[in-house]
């Protein structure tokens, strides 16, 4: 009889395929784990070019403008918070905050005494920043500086 399967046979030629079908299956959720990490990694690097760059202040007008409107809003907040300056290093954090929100090189200390240096005793400046932070004072919006 023909049609009589051999048991040895069929425990052969299955021990045989199966190592070949363990392999392959492998293979197939490598390669998919590795799609997958390709995809995050892609997702993850044009959501961080999406972020908009810090732009560098090029000009001495920029500088300028930047100076003063980071001095009108934390002048404003002194005006609004008194206790703000009484603490020092809560105050230094903010102005920080506000110099890095405008621009400043607040992680440069050599281009930060530069601009401190040249800015911080000129009369017009000074003029400036009092002249737009007294809507402060009322308890409104301050008045930003654009050149």
């Amino acid at each position: 009889m023909k049609n009589h399967v051999n048991s040895d046979e069929i425990t052969t030629k299955f021990l045989a395929e199966f190592p070949a079908q363990i392999y392959t299956e492998t293979v197939r959720k490598f390669v998919i784990v590795a799609i997958f990490i390709i995809i995050i990694v892609i997702t993850v690097i044009a959501v961080r070019n999406c972020e908009p760059r810090k732009k560098i202040l090029e000009t001495e007008a920029e500088i300028y403008s930047a100076f003063i409107n980071a001095n009108i809003e934390f002048t404003c907040k002194l005006i609004k918070d008194p206790l703000l300056a009484a603490v020092e290093e809560e105050a230094q954090t903010k102005v920080n905050e506000i110099y890095a929100k405008h621009k400043l090189p607040v992680d440069d200390d050599q281009k930060m005494l530069e601009i401190l240096k040249k800015y911080e005793n000129d009369p017009e400046v000074i003029a400036i920043i009092r002249e737009n932070t007294k809507p402060c004072e009322l308890d409104k919006e301050p008045i930003f500086y654009s050149t």
